[in-house]
């Protein structure tokens, strides 16, 4: 192994300048902040990259400039590769073997130009050179610098697409040893799921250990929530307990995320999607149930800006009519009028109106007639109608009432008179909203005759 004069980093020898593969871009070792710079001007002890330089040679604040300009493009995707590779049109003239020759492997993948050229080209190439390209990059450091990289890690997943032999294993260790952290980069979370889309969930078993106990923090990550929801999808139910109940512990966190609540509706609904009869929770350590039980417990979910489509999941899930009476009954009964005035609650409601049971439904609706709400002491029907989410929920009660009164639902449908009265007695301040005018037209057409 060698070392790395300037950070002492060991890597394998294949990455030192003479060999075949060409210089390893250490700009992902080498940081300004790694180097003492005088303010007057003084030489500065660093790296250079030339191999004639010796550690310790003293480094101008010039050199030292040119040098970190040359890893800053290399980092970008940006660096410059010879003319020569290219002809008037831009256009590749020599072939992957070229680049290993001429030590521009690394550079290439490395360059937008250069990783589409590997990436076209290396389905084709030849045994031998398959072989080198697997040794080069299926290996640490080489394998997480590319996976991290904005165009090095194209070319890795092209290259995982066709890994064999042994390099199946290889691939599996080194995304294991390090499967979290590649997880949460927006480069190499592309890696990790292409090798769970390219690996029999059989092999990749030492990948997902790697992960436990960090399933939270990737849940609520913009580029690991991904990695999380592939794992959802292609392994079977059994394998996912882990992942559920890792959630089921931090579920107000998880739940009310932008990116967490992907994951439990997802995982909500690979659960579900084995169901063929109402779901039976007799069993206290099931995964679903756990998740479940924590859901239905929380009235706030309804209000919360991401929790409310996960409640409205269940609520319309033909399997899960027990856990949405459970959440009619612990948070929409209680609440009918605070979370229909809204914005998130509103559209649980309108989503619990479709299935609720009629008999729950009367009951609720006898109370709008009756409660008073505000200073102005207003029933709370009437508040309904003039909120700018209430008066969604309230013509959804007013189609629900009509369906009762054509024989298409179930339902005594006692109120549609009461309810109509209450419209056309406020029609005149109805009219003024565009909402309100929708109402209003609904129950003239209903009616047979014009409101004013």
């Amino acid at each position: 192994m060698a070392h790395h004069p300037a950070t002492h980093y060991s890597y394998p020898k294949y990455v030192i300048s003479y060999n075949p593969v060409g210089y390893y871009p250490v700009g992902t070792f080498i940081h300004p902040q790694n180097v003492i710079i005088d303010p007057y001007n003084l030489p500065v002890q660093a790296y250079s990259g030339s191999p004639s330089r010796q550690y310790g040679t003293p480094m101008t604040v010039q050199e030292y400039e040119a040098l970190m300009t040359d890893f800053r493009q290399l980092e970008t995707g940006k660096c410059e590769l010879p003319d020569w590779l290219y002809d008037e049109n831009g256009n590749f003239t020599v072939s992957m073997s070229d680049l290993f020759a001429h030590e521009l492997f690394y550079s290439c993948l490395k360059d937008k130009r250069g990783s589409r050229f590997i990436q076209d080209n290396f389905p084709n190439v030849g045994s031998e050179l398959r072989r080198q390209m697997f040794e080069a990059i299926l290996q640490d450091p080489a394998f997480f610098d590319i996976a991290t990289d904005r165009f090095g890690n194209f070319v890795l997943q092209k290259i995982i697409e066709e890994v064999d032999g042994d390099f199946r294993q290889q691939t599996i260790e080194l995304v294991a040893l390090r499967g979290v952290e590649l997880s949460f980069d927006r480069f190499a979370c592309r890696v990790v799921q292409k090798v769970l889309d390219v690996f029999t969930p059989k092999e990749l078993g030492p990948v997902l250990k790697s992960l436990q106990g960090s399933i939270v923090p990737m849940a609520l990550d913009q580029s690991a929530n991904h990695v999380l929801q592939r794992i959802v999808k292609l392994f079977p139910n059994k394998d996912l307990a882990f992942l559920g109940s890792e959630l089921a512990l931090a579920m107000d966190d998880v739940i009310c995320n932008k990116f967490g609540c992907r994951v439990v509706q997802y995982l909500l609904e690979k659960l579900c999607s084995s169901l063929s009869a109402p779901y039976v929770d007799s069993d206290k350590k099931d995964v679903l149930r756990i998740m479940l039980d924590k859901i239905i417990s929380r009235p706030r979910y309804c209000q919360d800006e991401y929790a409310n489509y996960v409640v409205q999941y269940i609520l319309s899930h033909c399997f899960l009519m027990s856990y949405a009476e459970k959440i009619v009954e612990r948070s929409i009964r209680r609440n009918f009028i605070q979370f229909s005035t809204d914005k998130f609650a509103s559209h649980v409601i309108e989503k619990a109106l479709e299935f609720i049971d009629p008999a729950v439904l009367d009951d609720i609706v006898h109370d709008l007639f009756m409660k008073h709400c505000g200073r102005n002491g207003r029933l709370a029907i009437e508040k309904m109608l003039f909120d700018q989410f209430g008066n969604y929920v309230v013509q959804r009660l007013l189609y629900i009432a009509i369906e009762i009164r054509h024989g298409r639902r179930e339902g005594t449908g006692s109120w549609f008179d009461p309810l109509s009265k209450k419209i056309i007695v406020n029609a005149g301040a109805l009219l003024r909203y565009s909402s309100g005018k929708k109402i209003i037209e609904v129950l003239s057409h209903e009616l047979g005759t014009t409101i004013e």
